[in-house]
């Protein structure tokens, strides 16, 4: 008889990519950090919410007692994808300080989770998964990633996340600025590599 050890499967990691626009300044750090986070053994997989047709909230409170939102359009497939993630990199440029209109959108459509977490007692099966966050902004105002900062961390309560580190990055509004910024991509890589490595502890 030949006995083998059962093999412990990879750790998925999803790379969220939350511009409108590809191949900018988020986009790049996110390709930074899915290297560093598959050289760290993880599975990676990338999405981009530009890619899903998701719809504005309505507000019309039809989750709070059934649980499902009464659209029905790419929300709930793009929701089974952070469902499958053991952890996560959100990439995003910022807007007049927060986040792009459309991944805002997105993020409001959570309503649904929140619902069935704070109102039916159903929370997300898996709570607290690391995640770790990139941002990019045009401006150098001092405070120029807290509402972001504030916003994902809502997002993340809900959806069964939790920020483990993250990292922004002024004054690049320029398609490209990232590369011209000595040691940024070996810094992202290595923040990437902590969190999949997390996953292993």
């Amino acid at each position: 008889m030949v006995m083998m050890a059962k093999r412990k499967q990879s750790p998925l990691v999803i790379g969220l990519g939350l511009s409108p626009r590809k191949g900018g300044n988020s986009d790049i750090m996110l390709e930074w950090a899915l290297f560093g986070a598959k050289e760290a053994g993880a599975k990676v997989k990338k999405i981009f919410v530009r890619d899903f047709k998701i719809n504005y909230c309505r507000g019309c409170r039809h989750c709070k007692s059934a649980g499902e939102c009464i659209q029905k359009d790419d929300f709930q497939k793009f929701a089974r994808e952070l469902e499958r993630a053991d952890g996560l990199i959100v990439s995003t440029p910022i807007f007049f300080l927060n986040l792009p209109g459309h991944s805002k959108a997105m993020i409001d459509r959570f309503q649904v989770y929140w619902s069935r977490k704070e109102i039916l007692g159903n929370p997300p099966k898996r709570e607290n998964r690391p995640a770790l966050v990139l941002m990019t902004a045009g401006g150098d105002w001092e405070n120029v990633f807290e509402c972001a900062k504030r916003t994902i961390g809502a997002f993340f309560q809900v959806s069964g996340f939790a920020i483990q580190e993250w990292l922004g990055v002024k004054a690049v509004d320029e398609k490209g600025a990232v590369r011209l910024i000595s040691g940024l991509e070996d810094a992202v890589r290595e923040l990437a590599e902590k969190t999949a490595h997390s996953l292993r502890a």
